[in-house]
């Protein structure tokens, strides 16, 4: 799998002795990515042709092909989000006894009387979590430093504090929102678009995955403030406006070109390790494949020649996904389906070099699906304004979304206007999601996992 790692000794700027460790494992690992490209340049491989050529392009394309471009310019501690959040991390693994407190702290519903102060005291308990989490916020930058091993302990390490920042934001926010304090309850909760923003800085297809999550997070907490008995025309523009002001799209190009660039630290780690690592990255191609095409196969002899054309196609298919996902839904959807039939037809024929592609998220529609489904959760909610501020000035629910708002959001999925239900008692709002089927009309409350839309007020079973 590409590689997301995180190496916390770098992130304690007054460690000299972890700072002489990073320098030299970095020194390490750059030389082995230049030795990669080195011997594209020089090997009689039928591989290095094409993997100089495809290097080129991956750089033209924003696809960081060394160590130094993969990592960046670190900014100053201060101005780096990602030492808070590390912080907080510690914090909570140490903390056991906070462990009530988070639990009342991730609860998703707006708190009643009692509730509400069990999360006030929660909050409260935990007063240096939410001070490390307000100088994250405060931070321009957040970035990661690139660790040299892989590891999905490292990668926990870097995205749990984040997901932790999103739920205390919107835990505050419900705070807020139990005190009276409609608008400020809001502006608390769009505070969560910033921490994606911040996930999605990694690029990596982790960091964009959270930064989805989070988002959706930030618009289920403002779906349930304009769904409240309490939401007044205030609130609808307070949310109205967050939405409009605090997201954007979650960097997915960006994402699948950095998850390219650390399939080139796996390539350099297989150069280095030899044939014998052969079976873990067949290991890796089985958990994202079927199991079925990568049995019988045996290390290439020819081990240079191998990495040679397997990088290629890789970063080939990285830009491919990257085009792809720059489309509308129903385009990119056909791109990466076209990709990643690809991919299987050259498994199916046993050809070695697409193995590092078949490993990646690259070939697959999760990121457009992703992506998409976030913009359809900003759909929902920018409808959900519309409506409930038309109900609050008529005294009853629009008859059709068109009534509510000149503009009716649009479904990413199908380009078309999110679809709108009235009934007897309420609404259902909905989208029709990547099947391009999916009908929320039959709604009994929130959509089922993979789909966006709600119907309001819930309906008994």
């Amino acid at each position: 799998m590409p590689m997301a790692p995180t190496d916390r000794r770098r992130c304690a700027p007054n460690s000299r002795s972890a700072r002489k460790d990073t320098v030299i494992r970095f020194r390490t690992w750059t030389s082995a990515l230049l030795l990669l490209a080195a011997t594209a340049t020089t090997a009689q491989t039928p591989g290095a042709s094409s993997l100089r050529q495809e290097m080129e392009a991956a750089r033209r394309a924003g696809i960081p092909v060394t160590l130094r471009e993969m990592q960046g310019a670190l900014p100053p501690p201060e101005r780096n989000a990602a030492v808070y959040y590390l912080r907080v991390g510690d914090i909570l693994q140490r903390r056991r006894r906070s462990a009530p407190d988070f639990a009342t702290i991730s609860a998703g519903d707006l708190p009643g009387a009692t509730r509400g102060e069990r999360l006030r005291q929660a909050l409260l308990r935990n007063a240096d979590v939410r001070d490390l989490i307000h100088q994250a916020l405060k931070c321009d930058r957040c970035v990661f430093p690139i660790g040299l091993d892989a590891g999905a302990a490292n990668e926990a390490r870097q995205y749990t504090p984040l997901r932790t920042a999103a739920l205390w934001l919107r835990a505050e926010g419900f705070d807020l929102w139990a005190r009276g304090e409609r608008a400020e309850a809001v502006a608390r909760v769009r505070d969560a678009f910033a921490v994606a923003r911040h996930a999605a800085e990694a690029r990596t297809m982790g960091g964009f995955l959270v930064a989805c999550s989070i988002d959706a997070l930030a618009f289920e907490a403002m779906d349930r403030m304009l769904l409240s008995k309490s939401a007044d025309a205030a609130v609808t523009q307070a949310v109205s406006n967050a939405v409009r002001t605090g997201y954007s799209d979650p960097a997915a190009a960006e994402c699948i070109a950095g998850d390219g660039a650390q399939q080139l630290l796996w390539a350099a780690r297989l150069k280095r390790e030899g044939p014998k690592a052969f079976p873990q990255l067949l290991r890796n191609v089985a958990m994202d494949s079927a199991a079925s095409l990568t049995r019988g196969w045996k290390a290439p002899r020819n081990w240079g020649g191998f990495l040679d054309s397997a990088v290629a196609y890789s970063l080939r298919t990285t830009r491919r996904g990257m085009a792809a996902v720059r489309l509308p839904y129903p385009q990119a959807a056909r791109e990466v389906d076209r990709l990643a039939a690809e991919v299987r037809a050259r498994l199916a024929r046993r050809d070695p070099s697409v193995l590092l592609a078949a490993a990646s998220w690259s070939a697959t529609r999760l990121p457009v699906q992703s992506v998409a489904r976030v913009r359809a959760r900003r759909s929902l909610t920018e409808a959900l304004a519309a409506i409930v501020a038309w109900r609050l000035r008529r005294g009853a629910w629009p008859p059709t979304l068109s009534d509510a708002t000149a503009h009716p959001p649009l479904d990413p999925f199908d380009l078309r206007p999110m679809r709108y239900a009235r009934r007897k008692d309420g609404f259902a709002l909905w989208s029709v999601g990547p099947s391009g089927r999916f009908d929320g009309a039959r709604l009994r409350g929130t959509a089922p996992v993979g789909e966006v839309g709600l119907r309001h007020p819930a309906s008994g079973r």
